[in-house]
């Protein structure tokens, strides 16, 4: 007897885990939503994510291969998104910078689980390719699962996602200073006569 089309499609997408070692019961259903390597965070169920690790610095990715099943609050939804699962290495702020690579909008957000309750930023303000920016508190030891994503059905793309720590004490894009790490400026580079020159608490700007 032919099974019927929504049968075959569940036993296509449900996969049982085999016995532990030591006998156990291990048999988790996970969805899985068959796209690439690392897109799979919005169907997985009772099980950590499969979302690619990435770490601080530059990483190159590419919406088009991506899955469709997440929708971030900040834009219209139903876009392909890559996720990536970041492992906090300090408890300090987090920046990111999201640099589409051709003239797409695409917007970044970060959550604590693939859950949209969890959603803790959400930034996609500029349009037509232009960059976005960034920056979230994080905690030493926490997963964090971040989500680049196109505003609307067809905003899909190349992109680099570049990731720094504001209290590292070291300067890196888009910090001008971080701690007493001021890039040897002073207050005469800012056209004072004097005086201490500090860094704001983001890493942002100077404190005169």
């Amino acid at each position: 007897m032919s099974r019927t089309p929504w049968l075959q499609a569940a036993l296509l997408m449900v996969h049982i885990l085999p016995l532990a070692a030591d006998g156990a019961a291990a048999q988790v259903p996970v969805f899985e939503d068959g796209f690439a390597s690392g897109s799979d965070c919005a169907w997985s169920l009772a099980l950590p994510s499969t979302a690619q690790a990435i770490g601080l610095g530059s990483t190159a990715g590419d919406t088009t291969d991506g899955s469709d099943g997440i929708d971030l609050s900040c834009q219209a939804g139903g876009a392909r998104e890559k996720v990536y699962r970041f492992d906090a290495p300090v408890s300090a702020l987090l920046n990111l910078s999201l640099m589409p690579q051709n003239a797409v909008n695409l917007g970044v957000a970060v959550r604590t689980s693939c859950a949209a309750a969890d959603e803790v930023l959400c930034v996609d303000g500029n349009f037509a390719g232009g960059s976005e920016f960034g920056q979230v508190g994080i905690a030493l030891g926490e997963s964090y699962y971040l989500i680049v994503d196109g505003f609307f059905v067809g905003e899909q793309g190349p992109f680099l996602l570049e990731l720094s720590i504001c209290g590292d004490g070291v300067i890196q894009p888009p910090e001008v200073c971080d701690g007493v790490d001021l890039g040897g400026h002073s207050c005469l580079d800012l056209g004072f006569v004097g005086g201490d020159l500090l860094c704001q608490a983001n890493c942002l700007a100077f404190d005169v």
